[in-house]
């Protein structure tokens, strides 16, 4: 299949693709070009319907989601001392076991322990579950998430008076946040990896016509799709700011 790349004001390109055609006019934007839309075969796919794949995940119902994929639940939530809501959330929706594929989501890692693992800055917390090599956990009492890297339940035996002690990150304001992020994440992943892949078929056809045409930016729907699903989810939890979590993990992958 031939796959064309074409941009107001510059040369046509002919690049081979393997499987796929597009064509894809680009608008003028702060001196360089943007994609407007790809079209793949008699499908046209441009930003608008990225960023409504975008919209159907969130218009969805966390229910709906959780049943989609596959729940792991708490075995003691009903002695953590979290607020209702939250622990609520959690039984009934519960969060995600893991995916089928080579994609990076939310993974349930329930503490079976009724007692929160208590750190020697004084948190107490209960762990959740993990995402990468970083464990997600609630803060006892008030509910608020947060993630800490790798190593951390070893590190928090080690006494504060040996200056050596590792910060949590926020994740969620409230834990029944957290559980509705973690389902919307795990529906929205394998959209934003698709239209990525998309984007980087269409560069590396034109790195085998001849090189890569610095005017034209093939990412562009995927960049607009993967900023959008950001402000989604600050949309969802106030908390959520730019260089957070969900943040970070949407856009550095």
């Amino acid at each position: 299949m031939t796959a064309l790349l074409v941009c107001p004001g510059t040369q046509m390109l002919r690049c081979r693709g393997p499987s796929r055609r597009a064509t894809m006019p680009c608008r003028l934007f702060v001196d360089m070009h943007l994609v407007d839309k790809w079209k793949i075969g008699d499908e046209v796919v441009d930003a608008d319907m990225a960023k409504a794949s975008v919209d159907r995940i969130f218009g969805e119902s966390v229910e709906s989601l959780s049943r989609r994929g596959t729940a792991a639940f708490p075995v003691s939530w009903r002695e953590w001392s979290l607020p209702e809501e939250g622990k609520v959330a959690l039984s009934s929706y519960g969060l995600p076991s893991g995916r089928g594929d080579d994609l990076m989501g939310i993974v349930a890692e329930f503490q079976e322990s009724p007692r929160p693992l208590r750190v020697s800055s004084g948190g107490e917390f209960y762990i959740l579950g993990s995402y990468g090599s970083a464990s997600i956990v609630a803060v006892k009492g008030v509910g608020e998430v947060v993630a800490f890297p790798e190593g951390w339940a070893a590190s928090s035996r080690v006494k504060p008076s040996s200056g050596f002690e590792i910060s949590p990150t926020f994740v969620n304001s409230k834990v029944e946040l957290f559980v509705e992020c973690a389902w919307r994440w795990d529906g929205l992943v394998a959209a934003l990896a698709e239209e990525e892949e998309r984007a980087g078929e269409a560069e590396i056809s034109m790195w085998r016509e001849g090189g890569v045409d610095e005017s034209c930016d093939p990412y562009s729907i995927y960049s607009e799709m993967r900023d959008y699903a950001c402000l989604k989810f600050m949309d969802l939890d106030p908390g959520v700011k730019e260089g957070g979590f969900w943040v970070s993990l949407i856009t550095d992958g």
